[in-house]
């Protein structure tokens, strides 16, 4: 049988797990005795929103909602570095972090959700540019780093080039979001109960 791994995060009990699973079902969750569990930084003060695995499986976390960071750990859990953590308007910082991906380059895109942008860094944890762009959901990197974002207070995905606008996309309440190879749009609208398939008409 083989087994893979599940990652993701619980605001309400303030923690960004991994969970083990086997042939599809739940094989054990959240016991360190069987297999890795990610606690980052279990306190009070950790309110993850978001998850990101990247090809050499290190893990993003976003910590958004307290903290305004992106905090990097190995496979084994391990403390890489942290991006933000200041919150502000000003180059590199941030407002309400919600959401994380990485495009070809090895860059770190992160939803800056509150100041209405996406910010860019490098792999090194330098801050590069950010894109002005709602950004109040999720974030995709597709081929080509055809980048869409969600935002659920215009209800949008916008898709973008290297920071380009390229077209919008319109859902209620668009939150989360996930892309399909074949350029189909996933969203899930806010409240409302309701997972939205887009898809492009030639």
């Amino acid at each position: 049988q083989r087994a893979f791994v599940l990652y993701g995060v619980n605001t309400a009990i303030k923690l960004a797990i991994t969970f083990l699973c086997e042939t599809g079902n739940l094989f054990n969750a959240v016991s360190k005795a069987h297999f890795p569990v990610l606690y980052a930084f279990e306190n009070s003060e950790l309110s993850p929103n978001h998850v990101f695995i990247a090809d050499n499986d290190d893990i993003y976390v976003s910590d958004g909602y307290v903290n305004s960071r992106v905090v990097q750990f190995s496979s084994d859990g391990e403390l890489i570095q942290i991006f933000g953590g200041v919150k502000g308007t000003g180059p590199g910082e941030f407002q309400a972090v919600h959401g994380v991906a990485l495009d070809s380059q090895g860059n770190i895109l992160i939803n800056d959700s509150e100041n209405f942008r996406v910010n860019v860094f490098n792999a090194n944890g330098q801050f590069v540019e950010s894109w002005p762009i709602p950004s109040r959901g999720g974030i995709e990197v597709r081929d080509n780093n055809m980048t869409y974002i969600s935002d659920v207070n215009e209800g949008t995905v916008s898709i973008l080039i290297n920071g380009n606008l390229l077209e919008t996309a319109y859902a209620p309440r668009a939150h989360g979001l996930a892309v399909d190879t074949d350029g189909s749009i996933y969203t899930s609208g806010a409240s409302r109960m309701t997972v939205y398939k887009l898809t492009r008409k030639d």
